[in-house]
Parts: C-alpha cells; sequence; structure tokens
C-alpha cells in the first residue's frame, strides 16, 4: 500500500510485478506444475483442467510459449488409469483437436463414467438388497411358522 498511495495504476504495476513475475524461479516453479499435473482416481475434472490452464497462463503472461498441443499433452499425461480408454483414443488421432474441443471431450468422458459407474453401483446395491431379503426368516400368517421367502 505504501508503493502506490492514491494512484490506482501504479499499485496495479507494483501488484504485476509481484504477483506475474518473469524471474527464473517463477517460471520453474509453472513448468513445474504443469508437468507433474495429476488427477486423482475421483478426481473433478475441471477443477484439473482449471490448474493446467492456470499453470499455462502463467507461463505465457511470464514469455514463454506453451502452446495448446503441450497443454493436451500434459493433461493426458496426468489422467488417471480409468481414463486409458480416452487416453489411447486421443494419442491414436490422426487429426489433433483444439483445446477447446479437448476439454468438452474430457468433460464428456467423465460424465459418462460417473453415470455409468453410478448405474453399476445401483444395479449392485439392488442385487444385494434382493439378495437379503429372499434369506430372511418370515412368519406365515395362517400356521404360525417361521421359513424363508
Amino acid at each position: 500500500m505504501s508503493d502506490a498511495r492514491d494512484n490506482g495504476r501504479q499499485a496495479l504495476t507494483v501488484l504485476r510485478q509481484h504477483f506475474a513475475s518473469t524471474e527464473k524461479p517463477r517460471i520453474l516453479k509453472l513448468y513445474e506444475q504443469l508437468t507433474t499435473l495429476r488427477m486423482n482416481d475421483d478426481g473433478d475434472v475441471t477443477d484439473y483442467i482449471l490448474r493446467a490452464e492456470q499453470a499455462a497462463t502463467g507461463l505465457n503472461a511470464a514469455g514463454e510459449n506453451i502452446t495448446d498441443n503441450l497443454i493436451i499433452a500434459m493433461l493426458l499425461k496426468g489422467l488417471p488409469e480409468t481414463y486409458k480408454p480416452f487416453v489411447v483414443v486421443h494419442t491414436q488421432m490422426e487429426k489433433t483437436k483444439t483445446l477447446t474441443e479437448f476439454k468438452a471431450a474430457l468433460r464428456t468422458y467423465a460424465n459418462t463414467e460417473s453415470s455409468r459407474s453410478s448405474v453399476q453401483h445401483t444395479a449392485i446395491a439392488t442385487k444385494k438388497q434382493d439378495q437379503t431379503t429372499n434369506h430372511q426368516a418370515t412368519q406365515c400368517l395362517s400356521c404360525g411358522k417361521h421359513g424363508q421367502l
């Protein structure tokens, strides 16, 4: 606050120098963030994409040339094993996608897999419930004897 008191333009310049510096340690840290990017098995795809884009934006702002293909490669590299079919399809494509198309495809795949796994969990839970209800002892209303369904 004391560096640019009552001067918004100068305050913005000071903030940019501090948070968007082009010094080597910051650039190396951003490269490290981008290249070691990983998504957990239960991680959120949108959060994963945002982390990659933040690192790439910081590098581009620092004067580094980060292409869409590099971002896509880093995103593919950090996906968990459950995304292996998606990775195989996208690494074997002849036509490269733009980053926007890739992000849309990744979100679609994640949504499809989450809905598929929720349907499987529901089916398994229903099957287990059916198995437990079939083995419960019940009482006959006319004779009073206990037995199974």
